[in-house]
């Protein structure tokens, strides 16, 4: 099986980015952080 690796899209990145700034121990953003990470992780190289 070939893995092909993509790139996040500027704005995905920049939503991360925020996501990842404004994170703190609040069970619903680690969550959506979690989530965003595992749904874009064939971008992982980044």
């Amino acid at each position: 099986r070939v893995e092909t690796e993509r790139a996040l899209t500027d704005p995905q990145r920049d939503e991360f980015e925020d996501m990842l700034r404004a994170l703190t121990l609040e069970r619903n953003q680690i969550k959506e952080a979690m989530g965003f990470a595992l749904d874009n992780a064939d971008a992982a190289g980044e």
